[in-house]
């Protein structure tokens, strides 16, 4: 169902299942404009983070662009917005595989080598995106101070110290508050998940 909005700024607080189900439906291309620069706001931050931990080399724009260019392509064909996270893992890690075999063209590489580096490749970044693709998804179901905390961390590679401090709070508070926002998060993701497989029945 798509959202009424006056501002940009509406459109922030729209859960992702939501955002990607208001963009499918769109006929409006002003409205849809602001759907994809929205999810790409949210998103953007995870690509870098694949992009420096997969060391890949090229330009870090194209992978990007690469990236949501799939993304806008195929995002049609998925039949259920709460599919999102899994649809966007995908995406990434098939755009990372890609550039590294751009990257691996060489002649002293032989397949059984090539294939080897892009499964170290793909192990080693869907253990580095994961867990912030599901927290990018479900961060609209926390309160504010969860919010924070887990932005610090997944978002800006704030240490446990470095959030107390910034948000003014004692490192036990902060444990507590990511461990109430984490268990939230997985049950939601684990009702989402149920109702897949429900659905795929």
């Amino acid at each position: 169902m798509a959202h009424e909005f006056d501002t940009k700024s509406t459109v922030s607080s729209i859960p992702v299942e939501d955002l990607v189900s208001s963009l499918q439906q769109s006929s409006n291309k002003p409205e849809a404009s602001i759907y994809c620069e929205e999810l790409i706001r949210r998103f953007q931050p995870l690509i870098y983070q694949a992009w420096r931990h997969a060391g890949l080399e090229g330009e870090l724009s194209d992978f990007v662009q690469d990236v949501f260019l799939r993304l806008f392509k195929h995002l049609p064909a998925l039949h259920n917005p709460k599919a999102f996270p899994g649809y966007f893992r995908r995406i990434v890690l098939s755009a990372a595989a890609d550039q590294a075999r751009r990257q691996l063209k060489s002649p002293s590489l032989s397949s059984v080598d090539e294939a080897e580096l892009l499964t170290h490749l793909v192990v080693n970044l869907d253990e580095a995106i994961l867990t912030g693709i599901f927290v990018r998804t479900y961060l609209e179901i926390l309160s504010t101070k969860e919010k924070s905390v887990l932005t610090l961390e997944f978002f800006s590679g704030y240490s446990a110290d470095g959030i107390a401090e910034e948000l003014r709070m004692s490192p036990a508070s902060v444990r507590v508050v990511k461990s109430r926002a984490l268990n939230k998060l997985r049950k939601r993701m684990l009702e989402d998940a149920e109702y897949l497989e429900q659905s795929s029945q």
